[in-house]
């Protein structure tokens, strides 16, 4: 490193000896630069030896001048020339190592950074941050401990293998609060040492405090003198490793409340959609139960309105509208009070009769085949539209209906009348007739004799009677 100022240095005497050695040579002046350039490539000792080099060398030129001549301005000037370059290469290379020192502390810290913000355990981000430590201060043997809200701290150290003793300089700091600067941990009566044989043991233990309270310990060793210098660096380092750390902590805290809010809002959004298929149906099933009284209403409207019907028959159009009517009066009322239940209002509840038949299913169905009160007959009312929930095959067995007489509204979302139904229904030879395509069925009896008329295409028309 300093091979290069040296041949320079002896290339500067050749020339002043050339000259004829005299103590005021402009040469003298260029002595300088050697111990100038050594100290910017290699440091303060490598500065302040070929300072001292060149003040030897002009040495033999300037001292006997000044037995000669005396103490004249010109000698003076030649004992300047002599002390100048080491004094000017242990300063500029001085300031070079502080220069580099810096540097070298900016990139650990840059590189504690780095790891305590990378994506793996907090073991190994701490492990990777104590190397860093201590190459930037020198030390022989550095120790981190990081609290942890959710169990024991954490440790890390190099050499590893180290613990958290409860007499070390790291508990002390811990306990204590504060930090502590050891001249031999064999002697400090604040801590205890197992190994003595290494004394003296310079150590410094530093809380990681960044404003908001001590987050851990940094724990440095060292064999022989720890400069000043050192320690600020170290102490430095602890403030920003405890600023590291926080910023670690927030990170984590930040992705845990970043997961919880996802799990939520994926929670509320699965709600959300489950809530729009509950009204979708709810809808869907509202419209079904409204369409139906309609058509009825509908229907028979238009019979009154398009043909003259005697007095008896519009009596019995009128009560079949009644009763529709009735049944839209009381779906209007279920909504209402669901409407009632939703802001808290309890519903007004009344009895009223149902009609069974239109609810019969697959249970009731055998339960009514048990008890034997299934007889054969001529007409049935397929329940529910026509739905696949009732006429089952033992139903229709023991039924075995001439005519099947099935209520539905035409291109229902619905699929009703259900194809399985249908089938069944051809099997056991009934006749289905259905309001979606046969328009209004009428069924006459007078408990001898019965006719199905359907009316289709404004008239009706006779189906078939059954004698």
């Amino acid at each position: 490193m300093v091979g290069a100022p040296l041949a320079l240095l002896v290339a500067l005497t050749a020339a002043m000896l050339w000259e004829g050695g005299a103590p005021v040579s402009p040469v003298r002046h260029l002595f300088l630069v050697p111990g100038v350039w050594a100290a910017l490539t290699a440091g303060a000792q490598a500065g302040a030896f070929v300072g001292l080099m060149a003040g030897f060398l002009q040495a033999p030129l300037v001292l006997p001048a000044i037995e000669r001549v005396g103490l004249t301005g010109g000698a003076l000037d030649g004992l300047v020339s002599l002390v100048t370059p080491a004094l000017l290469g242990a300063v500029a290379g001085h300031v070079r190592d502080q220069a580099f020192a810096g540097a070298r502390r900016l990139d650990a810290l840059l590189e504690i950074q780095r790891r305590l913000a990378a994506d793996e355990p907090m073991a190994v981000r701490l492990d990777a941050v104590v190397h860093v430590v201590r190459g930037c201060l020198g030390a022989r043997a550095v120790g981190l401990v990081v609290g942890s809200p959710e169990g024991p701290p954490a440790v890390a150290s190099v050499p590893p293998g180290a613990a958290l003793a409860p007499c070390s300089a790291a508990a002390w700091c811990l306990a204590s609060g504060g930090g502590m600067r050891s001249r031999d941990l064999a002697t400090d009566p604040r801590v205890t040492v197992a190994d003595v044989s290494s004394s003296p043991r310079r150590a410094m233990a530093l809380p990681l405090d960044a404003g908001a309270g001590s987050r851990g310990v940094l724990a440095v060793e060292w064999h022989g003198e720890v400069t000043e210098a050192t320690a600020r660096a170290a102490t430095e380092m602890a403030l920003h490793l405890g600023l590291s750390v926080e910023n670690a902590r927030l990170t984590l805290r930040q992705r845990r409340f970043a997961a919880e809010l996802e799990e939520k809002v994926a929670a509320a959004t699965a709600r959300q959609r489950d809530i729009d298929r509950a009204k979708s149906e709810f809808i869907s099933v509202v419209s079904h139960e409204l369409r139906t009284p309609i058509t009825a209403l509908e229907g028979f409207s238009e019979l009154l309105l398009s043909r003259p019907v005697s007095p008896e028959r519009a009596r019995r159009f009128l009560g079949h509208m009644h009763a529709e009517s009735r049944r839209l009066g009381r779906i209007v009322t279920e909504l209402l009070d669901l409407s009632r239940i939703e802001v808290g209002v309890a519903p007004v509840l009344t009895r009223e009769r149902i009609d069974l038949a239109a609810h019969v299913e697959r249970q009731i169905e055998r339960g009514m085949l048990e008890a034997g009160e299934i007889q054969p007959t001529d007409i049935l009312k397929v329940a529910h539209h026509g739905s696949r929930t009732s006429t089952t095959e033992d139903f229709l067995s023991a039924v075995h209906p001439a005519f099947a007489i099935i209520s539905v509204g035409l291109d229902n979302s619905y699929g009703h009348p259900n194809r399985d139904v249908m089938e069944r229904l051809g099997r056991y030879g009934a006749t289905v007739l259905r309001t979606d395509e046969d328009g209004l069925i009428t069924v006459r009896t007078d408990s001898k004799r019965l006719s199905v008329e359907r009316y289709r295409d404004g008239a009706p028309r006779l189906v078939q009677a059954v004698w």
